[in-house]
Order: C-alpha cells, then sequence, then structure tokens
C-alpha cells in the first residue's frame, strides 16, 4: 500500500507539473503576441508602395506654402518683391515636414518682362519653420 500511496502522489504530481508547464507556455505565447502588436508598425501603406507618403509624416500644405501668408509672403518681405509682381508661386507637392528637407519652388513673375525664377526652400526644424533662398 505504501507504493500504491506513492504512486498517487506521484501521478497527482505529474498532472500538477503539466498544467503548469501548459500555463506557462499560454502566458508566454499571450505575452508574445501583446508585444508583436504593440511593436507592429501602424502604417497601413504596404512597403510596395514607397511613393504614397507615410501617415504619420508630417507633410506642407501645398496651398498654404504657395499661399499669401507662405512663400510670397517671405518674397515680399524680404526680398522687396510687389504682390501685384508675383502672378503664381508652385510649389512641389507632399514636401516632407523635416529638418533637412530641401526643394524649389518656381515663381512666376508678371509685368513688362514676365518671367519664370526658382526660389530654393529649407526646411530648419521638425515644426515646419522654413528658410526661403533669394529667387534666382
Amino acid at each position: 500500500m505504501a507504493q500504491q500511496r506513492g504512486d498517487v502522489k506521484s501521478d497527482k504530481a505529474i498532472k500538477v507539473a503539466a498544467a503548469a508547464t501548459i500555463a506557462a507556455a499560454i502566458i508566454t505565447a499571450a505575452a508574445s503576441i501583446i508585444v508583436a502588436l504593440l511593436n507592429q508598425d501602424s502604417d497601413p501603406t504596404p512597403e510596395s508602395a514607397p511613393d504614397r507618403p507615410r501617415f504619420s509624416e508630417k507633410l506642407f500644405d501645398e496651398a498654404a506654402l504657395e499661399g499669401e501668408r507662405g512663400v510670397m509672403r517671405v518674397l515680399i518681405e524680404n526680398y522687396g518683391l510687389s504682390a501685384d509682381e508675383i502672378q503664381h508661386v508652385d510649389c512641389p507637392a507632399d514636401q516632407k515636414v523635416e529638418k533637412g528637407n530641401t526643394f524649389t519652388c518656381v515663381v512666376e513673375l508678371s509685368g513688362d518682362d514676365p518671367e519664370s525664377k526658382v526660389v530654393g526652400i529649407t526646411v530648419l526644424d521638425d515644426d515646419g519653420a522654413y528658410q526661403v533662398d533669394r529667387p534666382r
């Protein structure tokens, strides 16, 4: 009988150990899934479409950049152009608001001798401050 009791205790110990092992495996799997979900890139843009902007990127509003309070304003206030002689400002779409990003805009001038000038734009910080170079 002593041996039977040992077998019963042994069976119980095996069942408890098996249950603990299964519970540990389930907890580990759940934790791995949670970590994977937390680390997952929330960008729905597939990697096969690199030309599309990522939702996490900040982009300049093209209309605001080209408008009276954007590049046009800097040209008037800093470079002495008049609002009447600036016919149109054309900046490229989807420009990143990212320190160090550079691009150019085309300024159409009117008047006696209409012409196009190019102005360089340098993004100064990640908040959208930018510098407009002298028209050339």
